[in-house]
């Protein structure tokens, strides 16, 4: 239902404005503010008439209404329209008229953007400044939050969009503030943070239990449990919990490993998919061979309506979605498309051409290939498998048992 009341040629249209404010609320500040848009928020100090200041900021941003080939996706800026609360979100029952301001919960920053008639690149600046305030704590616990999930497999707060009443409670409260103020204070670097993070003992520890370290015989004392008993789901980082590598990191480690990996830093990014105009523009993913599309998953362009079907049988989310937390299933098709997929074969036998190039003898492939996949010397009766494997089926059948193989998708 229409939420913005406003000179209806301009601006974006009045859901993908609460897309925008959804989006933005979500991803920067963890708060789920399009839920005020016909009422105050039920559970979170967040009025109707904030959403409505936050609908002003956006609200004369559009999108290019022609299509062109120089022609790039952003945002056109219009003179600002006039934005008024709505009782209950009707476009027909206006309320007052509001100007441009960020969320009023946060007192010790004052959210105010000035007159209703600033311009309407000047407001997105304004609240830009406004979330990354140095007073403004939501973002830096956000981020922080966010990183940490991508460093331990999961947040200090399980729900990375959503830090209000009905997301979850931090497991270290007391640890998130911390980082949050650390990370204000040196400068938010993401880089110093990681660093951080991955020279802790919690981040080093060993993935296996107790038990599996000392032999299976052994047990914990009757007054001392596992870490399994008082930790089962590892909420406390009482272990290293295996993760599957994202998509995009299995693509890029089989780029790696396959020596076919284009390092280049910045510029355009790249293309796999097709499309054609047909009452509106259809795409459809491919498989395209070239050093531009060797890159770094980072610079792969995403539209929302192409998915990439080796990626998105690897959990990579539905682009036409925005997912605070991926999910990490396995399938019978991962297994196929892992197998099968065309993108798999062709690094496979980069993979055998790149061992043939560096060992002569089948055993010395062997111990290379487990060096470059994962990170380790083989053991004698791993090598003897594997040289019974390679004289039946060939190096580049081998160099896809590897890329299939727990160890290289997994971190233990």
């Amino acid at each position: 239902m229409p939420c913005v009341r406003a000179t209806p040629t301009r601006g974006s249209p009045p859901d993908e404005l609460e897309d925008i404010i959804g989006t933005t609320a979500q991803a920067f500040i963890g708060l789920t503010a399009q839920c005020a848009r016909c009422h105050d928020h039920k559970f979170d100090p967040i009025t109707q008439t904030d959403y409505y200041r936050l609908a002003a900021v956006f609200a004369s941003a559009t999108r290019p209404t022609h299509k062109s080939k120089a022609t790039i996706y952003g945002i056109v800026s219009e003179p600002p329209g006039r934005v008024h609360v709505l009782r209950r979100g009707n476009l027909s029952s206006p309320l007052r008229e509001v100007g441009p301001s960020a969320l009023a919960c946060v007192p010790q920053l004052n959210g105010e953007f000035g007159e209703a008639t600033q311009p309407d690149s000047q407001r997105r600046l304004r609240l830009a400044e406004w979330i990354v305030d140095e007073r403004n704590a939501l973002a830096a616990r956000v981020i922080v939050n966010r990183v940490w999930g991508w460093v331990f497999g999961q947040g200090l707060v399980p729900t990375p969009n959503d830090f209000g009443v009905n997301g979850e409670r931090p497991s270290h409260p007391e640890l998130l503030d911390w980082l949050a103020t650390d990370f204000i204070e040196s400068g938010r670097s993401v880089k110093r943070l990681i660093r951080q993070l991955v020279l802790t003992r919690a981040y080093r520890q060993s993935s296996l239990l107790p038990a599996e370290r000392r032999g299976a015989s052994w047990r914990p004392p009757s007054d001392h449990p596992s870490s399994l008993m008082v930790d089962p789901t590892n909420r406390l980082l009482s272990r290293h919990s295996p993760r599957r590598l994202e998509a995009e990191e299995v693509r890029d480690a089989m780029l790696s490993v396959s020596g076919q990996l284009h390092l280049k830093l910045g510029g355009p990014g790249y293309q796999l998919f097709d499309h054609r105009e047909n009452a509106g523009t259809l795409y459809w993913p491919v498989d395209k061979p070239g050093a531009e599309f060797l890159r770094r998953s980072i610079y792969r362009m995403v539209v929302r309506g192409a998915e990439d079907t080796f990626l998105a049988g690897l959990d990579c989310p539905d682009p036409s979605n925005t997912t605070p937390r991926r999910l990490a299933t396995t399938t019978a098709t991962q297994a196929l498309n892992l197998l099968n997929n065309s993108f798999v074969e062709r690094m496979s036998g980069h993979f055998a051409r790149r061992l043939q190039a560096e060992a002569d003898e089948a055993q010395a492939q062997i111990r290379r290939s487990y060096e470059l996949a994962f990170g380790r010397a083989p053991s004698m009766s791993e090598v003897a498998r594997a040289e019974q494997f390679i004289g039946h089926h060939g190096l580049k059948a081998w160099c896809r048992v590897v890329l299939n193989a727990s160890e290289f998708l997994y971190l233990n």
